[in-house]
């Protein structure tokens, strides 16, 4: 599946942590954090400073869709966007006429929190990994082979499945063999994708893989 890698658009201090833990589900728009930022705010004051030098009889939802780009409006929506505030953030910013320091960074896929280093007060640069998150479907299952037995493995090796609760044997293929050895261990980890159409299976479950082995002998 899809992996997305969260960044932070502008460099702030994040004032508002979403709800949501590593291993855990968020929803296409859900919130993940909020940004400070005093050039964000500063963007803001620049927009609704263009605004007010509107005629009041022009002034509507659609003002920002319809203007040339010789407009300070044009201007001062282009700097918003390369802040990486969305669209219908600035619509909002426009009607509600009020500077603004806050940026809200939202989840762009449903998918599953695999890593989150947010922390509130926490300072940040634009550009600056922070989240990642995963679509559901399909999962992964990730396990590691001692190197001994690495010459039966190959892409594309069938491998069964199960996990615990009685669930049926689920039948994939092996997509993943990492090309660094675990010298402590001595082992490869292997990654397999599992089919997770109705999203039952959740991120940290453990499950057991067996590796179907064809053996030739001799006469």
């Amino acid at each position: 599946g899809q992996l997305v890698h969260v960044t932070s658009p502008i460099a702030g201090r994040i004032t508002r942590v979403g709800t949501q833990t590593s291993s855990g589900r968020v929803v296409e728009g859900e919130e993940l954090f909020r940004i400070s930022s005093d050039a964000l705010l500063h963007a803001t004051e620049e927009l609704l400073q263009a605004l007010s030098a509107v005629e009041p009889s022009k002034r509507n939802a659609n003002l920002l869709d319809v203007m040339s780009t010789d407009d300070p409006l044009w201007t001062a929506r282009r700097n918003l966007l390369m802040l990486g505030v969305p669209p219908d953030q600035i619509a909002d910013m426009a009607r509600s006429r009020t500077p603004n320091d806050q940026l809200s960074v939202e989840s762009c896929i449903l998918g599953i929190l695999l890593v989150n280093t947010v922390r509130l007060g926490q300072q940040v640069g634009r550009g600056e990994s922070l989240c990642q998150i995963a679509e559901p479907d399909p999962m992964w299952l990730y396990f590691n082979v001692p190197i001994t037995e690495l010459p039966w493995i190959s892409l594309g090796r069938a491998v069964q499945v199960e996990f615990p609760g009685g669930t049926t044997p689920i039948q994939s293929k092996i997509s993943v063999i990492s090309p660094v050895i675990d010298t402590a261990s001595q082992t490869v980890r292997i990654g397999v994708p599992i089919p997770n159409p109705d999203g039952k299976l959740v991120q940290g479950l453990r499950g057991v893989a067996a590796i179907h082995v064809s053996t030739l002998t001799d006469g």
